[in-house]
């Protein structure tokens, strides 16, 4: 539980976040899939906005300073923040693994005149989804369900902020992680495309501390590095107080 201002106007919010090595100084070995997220209502109705999505590095810290004010409407008052890692190892677990992170996260306001175009409402689509990818019987779009937004009356802009990585392997081309595929999402049946790919892999500043393949790219996420999210101007497919699907 955290308490964010509840009154002012900001002209940017950052979060930060510091990833260390546990008290005796053995990180995870491995590059692991890693978010920070805003809780809803936790419990069982709770709805959860992911803030940020990054990869921890291999067996090193890091740390990320990343721009969150479009969710400047949700950063108010008594709020639940979760931070998860996907990591397979702890202090009681087998120690040629590594013994896991400390994770550290603070929120910077920065008074000012907000920004143009900074959003009113902030709403979710998908919370958080898995699909399965690189297997033909199975495909992608009947893995997730159409989703109907209400476009809020008065809306004179809306954006689509999609965060995509890739994981796994085993499927054809060794899917997700390191095939190349197409993102496509339709708003009222029209298509927006983007590519994730990540092919900078090799320039990450703290590269050359880690081990393992961080140089190698892969499907919208580097080791070590924070995920890129794709944002998507809509607003010319939908229409103030009419449901978009």
């Amino acid at each position: 539980m955290v308490e964010f201002p509840t009154t002012g106007e900001w002209q940017r919010i950052d979060m930060k976040i510091d990833l260390t090595c546990p008290a005796d100084g053995d990180c995870d070995d491995y590059d692991r899939f890693a978010n920070v997220m805003l809780v809803e209502n936790p419990g069982d109705a709770e709805e959860t906005f992911e803030l940020e999505r990054y990869i921890t590095p291999f067996n090193v810290g890091m740390c990320m300073l990343t721009d969150v004010t479009r969710f400047a409407p949700r950063l108010k008052g008594t709020k639940t923040i979760r931070s998860w890692i996907d990591t397979w190892v702890g202090p009681n677990a087998q120690s040629n693994y590594g013994h896991g992170w400390r994770v550290t996260i603070k929120f910077i306001f920065h008074p000012g005149a907000a920004p143009e175009g900074l959003p009113t409402q902030v709403v979710n689509v998908w919370s958080y989804e898995s699909v399965i990818v690189g297997d033909p019987s199975n495909q992608p779009i009947d893995q997730i369900d159409n989703k109907t937004v209400e476009i809020p009356a008065g809306t004179t802009k809306a954006e689509l902020r999609v965060v995509t990585t890739g994981h796994g392997q085993g499927n054809a081309n060794n899917c997700a992680e390191f095939c190349t595929l197409s993102q496509v999402i339709l708003v009222d049946s029209v298509p927006y495309s983007y590519d994730l790919w990540r092919d900078d892999c090799d320039d990450n500043p703290i590269g050359p501390t880690q081990a393992g393949t961080w140089q190698y790219d892969r499907a919208g996420w580097c080791p070590g590095a924070y995920v890129l999210p794709t944002v998507l101007d809509i607003t010319g497919d939908v229409t103030a107080g009419v449901d978009s699907t």
